[in-house]
C-alpha cells in the first residue's frame, strides 16, 4: 500500500481504484456476501487510505483475480497496476503461477510488483520463489 501512495502523491493522481476479486460464489452468496467479503478484505488498506487523505474508490469482483485486475485496469484507462506479492513455493508456482506473474504477462501496461512484508525472501532456502 505505501508504493502505491508514494506514487499516486508522486504523479498527482488524486483517488486509487482498489480491487478485490472473490472466488466464484453461488448467485445467492454472491448477492447476499459479495460486497461484504470485498469491505471485509480491504477495510485495513481503505483505513489508510483515508487516514492519509487519498481518495479511493473499491471494486469487488468475482472470478479469476488475474484476468479481473487487467480488465478493471483496461475499463478504467489506468496508468499502472500496483500488486503485492505473498510468493509461491516453487511447486505452486510451477502449477498455478501466481497472481502477480499473470497480470505482469497479460496487463498492456505499467505492473509494479511488491512483496508483502515478511513474505519470502530470494535464496532464503525455503523452495520459495523471488516474488517479481
Amino acid at each position: 500500500m505505501r508504493q502505491a501512495m508514494r506514487l499516486a502523491l508522486e504523479s498527482g493522481v488524486e483517488t486509487l481504484d482498489l480491487i478485490n476479486v472473490q472466488p466464484w460464489l453461488s448467485k445467492e452468496a454472491a448477492e447476499s456476501h459479495l460486497s461484504q467479503r470485498g469491505w471485509a478484505a480491504t477495510a485495513a488498506a481503505c483505513a489508510i487510505l483515508d487516514a492519509k487523505g487519498l481518495g479511493w474508490r473499491l471494486h469487488v469482483r468475482m472470478g479469476e483475480p488475474a484476468t479481473s485486475i487487467v480488465l478493471l485496469a483496461e475499463f478504467l484507462g489506468s496508468r499502472g497496476i500496483v500488486i503485492g506479492a505473498r510468493g509461491l513455493s516453487t511447486a505452486e508456482s510451477l502449477l498455478l503461477g501466481c497472481v502477480a506473474q499473470q497480470v505482469i504477462r497479460a496487463a498492456l501496461g505499467v505492473v509494479l510488483v511488491v512483496r508483502t512484508p515478511g513474505g519470502p525472501r530470494p535464496g532464503a532456502g525455503d523452495g520459495s520463489l523471488a516474488s517479481a
